[in-house]
This record gives C-alpha cells, structure tokens and sequence, in this order.
C-alpha cells in the first residue's frame, strides 16, 4: 500500500483529495463515527470501509462500538483517532520491541527462548513480499511465497494474527 502525501494542498489530514469519497468517510468517521450504512448514504457509494485499513497503516487509532440508528436498532459504528504525529511507511525488517509495540504488536512466547510479536490484524494488507514471518508453533513463512490468511486469528482475542515477527536487535 502506498502511503498518502498529507502535505499536498487541496488533500485531507490523511492525504486524500478533499471533498473525495474517502475524504468524506474519513471526515465521517473523525466526527463522531458512523456506521457503514451513514456512509453509503452520504458518499452515494460504497462504505469506504477500506479505508480504515490506510488510516490504520498510518499511525492512527481505529476502533468500531456499538451505537444506534435513526430506528433504535443497534449498529457497529467505526471510529477514527486522529494521531497527531502519524507513522510514515513501516519498515519491518528493522522494527525493533519498542516500536513494535508502538504500532501494536503483541509479544507471544514460543518457547523459553523465543519470543515472536503477533501482528495486529489491520497490517496483514500492509505486508511486503519477501519478509520472513513467523507462526505461533515455530514455523518460518516468506509473504508471497506461502499463502498467509489474514482469517487466521489469535485465539487470545480478536484483532492479532498467528503470525508475527522476531524484533530486530
């Protein structure tokens, strides 16, 4: 995924074009949240949920709640916390601890020895051929040559994937 240029004038905190269907949604989903359906309505289009996976890469905070429609019935609304010093491009192959937990890694002992970082789920899409990942049973897989299901999550809760990363020294 390439990452947005939020410099450029005429484009959102989060480097879209203004006034864009992504811009909206983002807009939508920094202004208290919305659900898909607020979304479609307003972007007279599709839920421009995949944009919460190029905000998430970003640095910044995504979050889903419960809330209400107009009709009282209750539906996911998503939200988006802005973080005002966002990440550029992540460079994986020299993360160290610190800045694995920064983006949200999660330490999982393999053994005495080994300790690998899950990855949160939002990254899967994020992943660049040729990096080593490894699986919570000890097994070393390459992105692009194995085929890595972003469906296959931790059992430790929802949001991690059984893979991860060894932290660079």
């Amino acid at each position: 995924m390439a990452f947005k240029d939020r410099n450029k004038p005429g484009h959102d905190q989060f480097g879209f074009k203004l006034g864009s269907k992504k811009s909206i949604a983002c807009e939508m989903y920094v202004d208290g949240g919305a659900s898909s359906e607020d979304v479609r309505q307003q972007t007279g289009g599709g839920t421009q949920l995949q944009v919460l996976y190029e905000v998430a890469a970003q640095g910044h905070r995504v979050y889903k709640k419960n809330g209400f429609n107009m009709w009282r019935h209750t539906v996911k609304l998503y939200h988006i916390e802005v973080n005002p010093d966002p990440i550029g491009k992540i460079r994986y192959r020299s993360l160290k601890k610190a800045d694995m937990e920064q983006l949200g890694f999660k330490p999982y002992a393999i053994n005495a020895l080994a300790t690998i970082y899950l990855f949160p789920k939002y990254l899967y899409r994020d992943l660049p051929r040729g990096l080593n990942v490894y699986t919570i049973f000890g097994g070393r897989y390459v992105v692009g040559d194995e085929e890595l299901s972003p469906n296959t999550t931790h059992r430790s809760g929802e949001g991690y994937l059984e893979f991860g990363l060894l932290p660079s020294e």
